[in-house]
């Protein structure tokens, strides 16, 4: 009898340590754990004369303890060629998320630039995704794109003075 005593509270006293550390009842571990909702490559395109939308990126903690503090960094070919919003991000809570934006530098030469963007902690995995952006030609007033813009802004001025034209 003795004995079963001696193992019962042993066995709870096992429990009590579990469900203290935060694992379930069960023993599923406490995780750490992130995604991010782009994956693959992310390719960049240039709007109108020279404007490039900013692409922004969810991090979700899809583990079941805080993330820690999180690393956002660019490596790869050309990672001059790309500005992120932020550098780091403060721990994530379990199920909470943060975010970050990473668009082209401005004013780049032709050519094609390519950047791996990784998110790393000491506590998660790394996740990554890549990002491309071609610039064909450098944008100047007399490229096809902002020449369209002149030539509206112009019809704009002259039609209101040639319909005031008397016959």
């Amino acid at each position: 009898m003795w004995k079963m005593r001696k193992i019962f509270c042993a066995a709870l006293a096992v429990l009590a340590l579990c469900l203290s550390s935060g694992a379930a009842a069960w023993g599923n571990p406490p995780s750490h754990a992130i995604s991010l909702d782009t994956s693959g490559t992310k390719n960049f395109s240039m709007l109108g004369c020279g404007t490039v939308e900013p692409h922004s990126v969810t991090v979700s903690n899809t583990g079941s303890q805080p993330t820690g503090e999180l690393t956002i960094a660019l490596s790869g070919a050309n990672p001059a060629a790309f500005v992120l919003s932020r550098t780091s991000i403060p721990s994530i809570a379990a199920g909470g998320s943060d975010s970050f934006t990473v668009v082209p530098e401005a004013r780049l030469a032709a050519g094609t630039y390519a950047a791996t963007v990784t998110v790393s902690g000491a506590n998660v995995t790394s996740q990554s995704f890549d990002v491309n952006f071609t610039v064909s030609a450098a944008c100047s007033p007399r490229s096809s794109g902002c020449n369209a813009a002149f030539g509206l802004l112009a019809m704009l001025l002259v039609l209101p003075l040639a319909s005031r034209r008397k016959i």
